[in-house]
């Protein structure tokens, strides 16, 4: 019988260990099935991520909503219970500025936080309230004073005169008639504005250029606050057929009829 000898323990010892540094190797077949188990769980996993998400900015978005309607809210307790104009002078810091928007008037009247500063070339009032998270298309909401981009709208007539003749526009809380539950306020109108300008993007008008149905600001729906405090994601609008709007304080007029639409609308 052979003695073992340290050289050859050495090396019947080092056989072992390239044998199982070896055994512990994945072969490339190997390696490619990982990675595309690996892949195709993100495929299942990412969509569900996304939707999540989404969800989440929806529900910051119908904040938004309810966060402009009680600025809106008390404006109108203070002014007598007339409603925050669409457009309007403003006088700050003894200088007027015409044909304010809605939207730079709330937080400079003092409604929102985020007054501006008018001898600040470039003021930064806080914009969350006036941007859907949602909104691939946002901008810079203030220059000096005046609106450039905000993803929500709020009706045309509001404290101005009707284009319609004999037709008032939302001028009152009294106006807030028992259609006040599908009467739109605030809401999302980005996807499908009235108009790609900056003076109009921030306006509502006719029920067929909202963000709802076939442009639904999130999925189909589209997130608004109503006359009566109620904030929610709709994928239908009413509509009064005589002037394709939702303006709803216009009702009862004699002749006139509504109908809930989904766009596009008929």
């Amino acid at each position: 019988m052979k003695k073992k000898t340290a050289a050859n323990s050495y090396f019947i010892s080092h056989i072992s260990y390239l044998k199982r540094k070896t055994a512990c190797r994945f072969t490339l077949i190997e390696l490619l099935v990982v990675i595309a188990i690996i892949a195709i769980l993100a495929g299942m996993l990412l969509p569900a991520l996304n939707s999540a998400r989404e969800k989440a900015r929806a529900v910051n978005c119908l904040g938004n909503t309810r966060q402009l309607y009680q600025a809106w809210m008390n404006y109108a307790m203070e002014h007598k219970e007339y409603t925050l104009p669409t457009y309007a002078a403003l006088l700050f810091d003894g200088t007027v500025y015409k044909d304010e928007s809605w939207a730079s008037l709330l937080p400079n009247l003092g409604y929102l936080p985020g007054r501006a500063n008018a001898k600040d070339a470039k003021p930064r009032p806080d914009r969350k309230y006036y941007i859907c998270p949602t909104d691939k298309f946002r901008g810079g909401v203030w220059k000096n004073f005046q609106i450039k981009t905000v993803s929500y709208g709020y009706p045309k007539w509001a404290r101005t005169n009707h284009w319609l003749e004999g037709c008032p526009g939302l001028r009152s809380l009294k106006q807030l008639n028992r259609y006040a539950k599908d009467m739109i306020i605030f809401g999302d109108n980005w996807k499908n504005p009235l108009a790609q300008s900056s003076s109009e993007v921030h306006l509502f008008s006719e029920v067929r250029r909202m963000s709802i149905g076939i442009y639904g600001a999130h999925g189909k729906m589209a997130n608004s606050v109503y006359g009566d405090g109620a904030a929610r994601a709709s994928s239908q609008v009413l509509r009064i057929n005589n002037t394709l709007s939702n303006e709803l304080w216009l009702l009862p007029h004699p002749g006139w009829s509504t109908t809930m639409v989904t766009l596009p609308a008929p």
